[in-house]
């Protein structure tokens, strides 16, 4: 992968919607169908389930252009506030919905970062 493109396709249920990935504006991108799910699930008062799989602390590790020289750990750093940016948005879309205090949130990791 280079730093903003990777051949990888990104999907959208069965349908492919990007292809390369564009690392630049994924996050963007992942906010924006993140935080319009909840708002449909919640104005349906439907139980939904939202699995959102961050790439920010893998290799290549990247940044949107609000984030890119934004901290002085570089780009790993660029990423882990970019992703920290958008659990916050995740977090203030379920209030902003109503559901907040009826939504179970959780954390997890997979075995670590590469040793590269």
């Amino acid at each position: 992968c280079e730093y903003q493109f990777c051949p990888c396709p990104i999907f959208e249920n069965d349908k492919i919607i990007q292809q390369p990935a564009d690392f630049l504006t994924m996050n963007d991108n992942y906010m924006n169908a993140a935080t319009s799910f909840i708002k449909s699930k919640a104005a349906q008062s439907s139980p939904f389930f939202l699995y959102m799989a961050f790439q920010h602390t893998h290799r290549p590790q990247f940044a949107g252009k609000m984030f890119t020289n934004s901290s002085i750990r570089g780009r790993f750093g660029d990423a882990l506030a970019e992703l920290d940016w958008g659990v916050g948005q995740i977090l203030e879309a379920l209030k902003l919905a109503g559901v907040e205090e009826n939504t179970f949130v959780f954390f997890t990791s997979d075995n670590g970062p590469s040793l590269v």
